[in-house]
């Protein structure tokens, strides 16, 4: 019952206009195949349609008044930031695919953007590029764990949205242990409200069995993927599209275990304390350390797991502050927040002291448009270290009041 009208240039104007004249006057379902190439008229388009993919940050023009910079000046320069959060899980992956045999990767049509290219030259027989089905790079991850294999897909968190059913069905009902790499997870800068990684703590906390975790930093993120990999069950793992800190806060030896439900204190305050996830936790300790210079104490813990959650240590923090915030690069409705809101009406509660009213600092509920970097859009959403700063400071001057 279906006519199939086909192939035909998708780059002929003219012709798909006559062939749309004739299926029009045609009964019942057609089926028009058009056939287009992707970068079609854009040379460099053409030779690499990955790297041509999204647009990047645009040079500035040199001034050519300003002298040239020494070449000792040029050799000794710092970076500005560490390695991308992209470049070190590509890195570690390629490590453990050394040491372990079993390690499959995988990605729908992104294999640079997520970085596995570099697995992929030196591991071609176990990457897999399924091209721009998410659904089946999740079910292929499935079959595989079926298997005894390792497999990581890699993904960004906004397109993992198309293959919410297979990591339903597949992965988390058999609870199977595969690493789901969230990259681009909270905002893009100008890749806009397509791109943005903000859902995927809502769609996917929901899910019995499945562990939720973001890195603060390289350490971190090293940490969590090595725990992810040697574990039992399914985890996904978000991290963003943006550099490192350069600073860490703590070196690894001096970090508590990675283990699932277990986070991390960085400082004790006074009257609040601010539970941050992922990468946001820098702008936490920049706002609190902003704050102790004013003689205002507030405590900085880094959640480390959306799921699931340190709920002996939120139950301390329940009873010992009288504020707690929640931070994160995600939709406040169903994210790491809410998460903490529902373990706090399951905590115990003291009769001679009331729980901490609990603030949820995330993005707002509406579609956050492009804008020229990631550190902007923080900032217009309040989640930038400036931001947070302004939340608890609103939040104590009126308990000071009150």
């Amino acid at each position: 019952g279906v006519t199939y009208v086909g192939p035909i240039d998708g780059h002929d104007v003219q012709g798909i206009v006559k062939h749309l004249e004739r299926v029009r006057d045609l009964d019942g379902v057609v089926l028009l195949h058009v056939l287009t190439e992707k970068g079609r008229g854009h040379a460099q388009s053409l030779e690499h349609p990955e790297r041509a993919h999204g647009i990047g940050p645009t040079p500035a023009a040199p001034d050519p008044a300003a002298p040239a910079a020494p070449a000792a000046v040029a050799k000794t320069a710092k970076p500005v930031a560490g390695p991308s959060y992209t470049a070190v899980f590509g890195e570690t992956l390629v490590q453990a695919g050394e040491r372990d045999l079993r390690l499959r990767a995988i990605s729908a049509a992104m294999p640079t953007g997520t970085g596995l290219d570099g697995f992929a030259e030196r591991f071609p027989a176990r990457f897999f590029d399924t091209g721009i089905t998410e659904q089946h790079a999740v079910a292929l991850a499935s079959g595989l764990a079926r298997v005894g294999l390792r497999p990581v897909v890699a993904i960004y968190s906004t397109f993992l949205q198309r293959g919410y059913d297979q990591v339903f069905q597949e992965i988390a009902l058999q609870g199977l242990p595969v690493l789901l790499a969230l990259d681009r997870a909270g905002f893009v800068g100008q890749d806009g409200p397509t791109h943005h990684g903000l859902y995927d703590i809502a769609f996917l906390r929901t899910l019995p069995g499945i562990t939720l975790c973001a890195p603060r930093d390289a350490t971190d993120l090293v940490r969590q993927m090595r725990m992810a990999l040697g574990g039992e069950g399914p985890v996904a793992l978000r991290y963003p599209r943006d550099a490192t800190p350069l600073q860490e806060v703590l070196p690894a030896a001096e970090r508590t275990p990675m283990e699932p439900g277990r986070a991390e204190v960085l400082r004790e305050g006074e009257q609040a304390v601010v539970w941050a996830y992922g990468p946001l936790v820098a702008e936490a300790l920049a706002a609190a350390e902003a704050l102790a210079a004013r003689g205002v104490e507030v405590g900085v813990v880094d959640a480390r797991f959306a799921r699931p959650l340190d709920e002996e240590l939120l139950a301390r923090d329940l009873t010992r502050y009288r504020y707690l915030f929640t931070l994160e690069e995600h939709s406040r409705a169903g994210g790491f927040g809410s998460a903490v809101l529902e373990a706090a009406s399951r905590a115990p509660r003291r009769l001679d002291r009331p729980a901490a009213r609990i603030r949820v600092l995330g993005v707002p509920e509406r579609f956050i448009e492009h804008m020229s970097s990631r550190a902007e859009q923080l900032a217009h959403c309040g989640l930038d270290a400036a931001g947070v700063e302004r939340a608890l400071v609103t939040v104590l001057s009126h308990s000071r009041v009150h």
